[in-house]
């Protein structure tokens, strides 16, 4: 059953739930209605089904209520689902294939494998850190996980850098590819609720505290989103369910990377005739970011199809166009090569 049949399966008595953080009600309610308290005790919130409704109470009315709309938008508007996500998930098909994507390298890893760790770093969000084993056909399987706020993380980011080095598998870390905002300095300002104001921490970067204690495999990543999502799905290669091959698999260890793929939502775009956004939502991303980063870091694999455009421009040179770009603006601009130095190259012009 596709995912609009089942949104559009049939009328329901009644679907509204009450927020996590409601309160009971006093008042009773007719049938197709539902009453609660705000979570702070201020004022009842009384929600209307359309099944209070007796004429609409049939699959006829309901199929034609559905018409035009997303599933997402059948769940916000007329089933009054306060779960429901504001747009359509980026990846509908973890969910529905997860023995297929959810699955661990082999044990102990084999020495002919890369390992690569991804980092995003979050003070008061979760800092997300996940190991990946690649294969010789350069498959990615993350098969571990840290994923919590480092305010809440007991020694702050000295400890981070201790269980980064007393991790089984850091001795074989090629490079930790991590969000290129910590190697700014301004990562370290802190607002005080106090003063509502900045304070300087220190005068170093994140990633200068993470080398002071020890970690020198810092990669600074390559952050284009949309290049990142193009990668994303390449990896996943989702084709139905008998034809896919993934290139990409969450190991069973990894809950937290695998909660927030199932939850990602692409931004909502209600406007006629405009083509929807290929973004995701910025709100609990912070494993789907490194993600990108540790799958950007490498070539994809050999056998991966090469999605053709409608202009005919390929993803995989797409890629290379956004890779030299990002190279560029990121190269040394002192940096010259031995042929430079010494004329032999073309850098050096005749008569000179």
């Amino acid at each position: 059953m596709s995912v609009v049949a089942e949104a559009m399966r049939k009328w329901r008595d009644i679907a509204i739930d009450a927020p996590e953080d409601a309160l009971e009600a006093p008042i009773p309610v007719p049938e197709g209605m539902r009453a609660w308290k705000n979570a702070k005790n201020e004022f009842v919130v009384v929600a209307c089904h359309y099944s209070a409704d007796p004429e609409k109470r049939n699959d006829e009315w309901y199929k034609g209520a559905c018409k035009g709309l997303r599933p997402d938008q059948i769940e916000r508007e007329l089933e009054l689902n306060f779960d429901s996500k504001a747009g359509t998930k980026a990846f509908p098909f973890l969910e529905r294939n997860e023995n297929l994507y959810r699955l661990d390298p082999p044990m102990p890893i084999p020495h002919n494998w890369k390992i690569v760790v991804g980092l995003d770093y979050g003070a008061r969000n979760p800092t997300s850190v996940h190991w990946y084993a690649i294969d010789p056909n350069r498959r990615f399987w993350c098969f571990d996980e840290f994923y919590k706020p480092l305010n809440e993380l007991k020694g702050g980011l000295p400890a981070l850098a201790e269980y980064l080095l007393k991790h089984p598998y850091y001795a074989r870390i090629r490079h930790i590819v991590a969000d290129p905002s910590i190697f700014n300095k301004g990562q370290n300002v802190i607002t005080t609720k106090e003063t509502s104001g900045k304070s300087w921490g220190t005068l170093m970067s994140i990633a200068e505290l993470l080398q002071k204690e020890g970690i020198h495999k810092l990669q600074r990543a390559n952050n284009d989103r949309m290049a990142g999502m193009a990668r994303v799905h390449q990896m996943f290669n989702y084709r139905g369910e008998k034809d896919t091959k993934p290139y990409a698999f969450i190991g069973r260890k990894c809950h937290k990377a695998w909660w927030e793929l199932s939850n990602l939502i692409y931004k909502l775009d209600d406007k006629e005739n405009k083509n929807a956004d290929e973004d995701v939502v910025k709100r609990n991303d912070h494993f789907f970011d490194e993600f990108k980063y540790a799958l950007l870091s490498e070539d994809i694999p050999a056998e991966a199809a090469v999605d053709q455009t409608h202009t005919g421009i390929t993803m995989e040179s797409l890629e290379q166009e956004i890779d030299d770009r990002y190279a560029n603006e990121n190269q040394d601009p002192f940096a010259c090569s031995f042929a430079e130095l010494d004329g032999s190259g073309d850098y050096f012009m005749d008569g000179f």
